[in-house]
């Protein structure tokens, strides 16, 4: 739960935006974990490709502080 891994996760949804159709802006939303330790992120995004899909999951999970990415 910290501001880098937020701002880490932001960037690449925006980075993969492009990838949608039109440059359509990602909705994302969080929620913290019961005790406030962890963050869950929920990323709206419409991909044309299963490659863009796939690239930006190894953006995600490439990034430091992620533990999972489903």
């Amino acid at each position: 739960n910290s501001p880098e891994v937020r701002r880490a996760v932001q960037a690449a949804a925006a980075d993969h935006a492009t990838d949608a159709p039109n440059n359509t802006a990602p909705a994302i939303t969080e929620r913290p974990s019961r005790t406030g330790k962890y963050l869950a992120f929920t990323l709206t995004m419409h991909f044309e490709s299963q490659q863009d899909l796939d690239r930006l999951y190894q953006a995600l999970v490439a990034i430091d502080g992620v533990s999972m990415v489903l």
